[in-house]
């Protein structure tokens, strides 16, 4: 049985490219947009947590504040997959990972094996 839902962890951190911010807002931006290039359906993109470090920038003298988000992406296919970590290393993002695979029929694939199951139970105990 192969996978079918490929669940990717894409983490996206607010970094310094120089002493110029690349936002959270800009990094999605670019990475839907790529996304969609290479053919993927941008509907299956959710955000699923965020966060903010409060760090010393080494050229500032305060601190600054980098905030930081979670989306989940579900391909069907490892060729979207890999797609999702092409798009992930061409944009610098800070962190990508398959979280988990599922399959879409499993289920009614579970209801069929029980019902094999007892069906083999059913023989055996005719048979005694």
């Amino acid at each position: 049985m192969t996978p079918d839902e490929i669940y990717i962890s894409v983490y996206i951190l607010e970094r310094y490219e120089g002493k110029t911010k690349i936002t959270i807002d800009e990094q999605q931006t670019e990475l839907m947009k790529l996304l969609k290039e290479k053919g993927l359906d941008i509907d299956t993109i959710t955000m699923s947590g965020g966060n903010a470090l409060y760090i010393r920038i080494p050229w500032k003298a305060k601190r600054d504040v980098l905030a930081s988000a979670n989306y989940e992406v579900v391909v069907a296919t490892a060729e979207d997959a890999a797609k999702v970590f092409e798009a992930s290393y061409e944009l610098n993002l800070s962190n990508c990972r398959i979280s988990h695979v599922e399959h879409s029929k499993r289920d009614e694939l579970e209801k069929e094996v029980r019902i094999n199951t007892m069906k083999n139970a059913a023989e055996k105990a005719d048979i005694c």
